[in-house]
């Protein structure tokens, strides 16, 4: 509606290109890092959360749509892998070039198994997006989220008999944070909770 009670009627429609299964912020699949480990993508987290989405279907090969901001990506980085290319450092601009594929079938065809990310510096999270191909036309995009602190962070936990409520362990939480990272803990995100089965 404008000026002059003046209107026109038409229809909004939004086709995205791509869907994610979560919120980048939270990862699909997360791994934990300390600043001098390298992290080495293993292939079967990437086909099992793919074939949770899509249990009819199995994983082709995967293209990844884009690198960390920080940190470096590599294919192939140890030089050993007989599928694709030698060492190549994965930047924006040809990180999908190349599909990856689960199970190669031909040495010119690159691995999924060859991905590894070098860490750089502490306290903070890399993201990898990727959408997964399987038969039946059956895709999933989703993001790998690569955790990197000075020192691994310690477990907590909060011990009750059964059916007695368990204070959660605030306290416990800030002291693993601070021992990993050097750093106070302002506030936490709840990634998951348990099944309503066990509480």
């Amino acid at each position: 509606y404008y000026s002059d009670s003046r209107s026109v009627e038409g229809k909004l429609v939004i086709n995205p290109a791509e869907t994610t299964t979560s919120g980048s912020s939270q990862g699909d699949i997360r791994y934990y890092a300390t600043y001098n480990t390298n992290v080495q993508i293993n292939a079967n987290d990437i086909a099992r959360l793919f074939h949770k989405k899509n249990p009819s279907s199995t994983l082709q090969y995967v293209t990844l749509k884009g690198v960390p901001s920080t940190g470096s990506l590599y294919y192939n980085y140890y030089g050993v892998s007989r599928y694709g290319a030698s060492k190549l450092k994965l930047t924006s601009s040809n990180c999908d070039d190349q599909a990856l594929y689960f199970s190669p079938s031909s040495t010119s065809q690159y691995a999924l198994t060859e991905l590894t990310y070098l860490p750089s510096g502490t306290n903070y999270c890399a993201q990898i997006p990727f959408t997964a191909y399987g038969t039946g036309s059956k895709t999933l995009s989703g993001t790998i989220l690569i955790s990197v602190n000075l020192s691994a962070v310690s477990e907590v936990y909060g011990v009750t008999p059964k059916g007695t409520a368990v204070t959660f362990p605030a306290s416990a939480m800030y002291i693993a944070v601070s021992s990993a990272s050097g750093q106070g803990l302002s506030s936490i995100q709840l990634l998951e909770l348990p099944d309503s089965s066990v509480g």
